[in-house]
């Protein structure tokens, strides 16, 4: 198979990982609102991403309008 060839089967894996993890990313994206954070000054939506792509999620939380790790 060419790299040409395996673009479309890329792209249908891509597409079945996202929707396996569709909740868990609305959540992330719900909590991100939240935070309200403007001009370029989105630390803690970028601590959860980070957390997240990390799968540090589960010992995160948002407590009080602030990032915090669960110990």
């Amino acid at each position: 198979m060419t790299q040409v060839q395996s673009i479309p089967n890329t792209v249908h894996r891509i597409a079945e990982l996202v929707e396996q993890k569709r909740e868990p990313l609305i959540e992330v994206s719900e909590r991100i609102w939240e935070f309200a954070e403007t001009r370029y000054e989105e630390s803690r939506s970028a601590e959860l991403m980070s957390a997240v792509l990390e799968g540090k999620a589960s010992r995160c939380s948002v407590r009080q309008g602030a990032f915090q790790r669960r110990s």
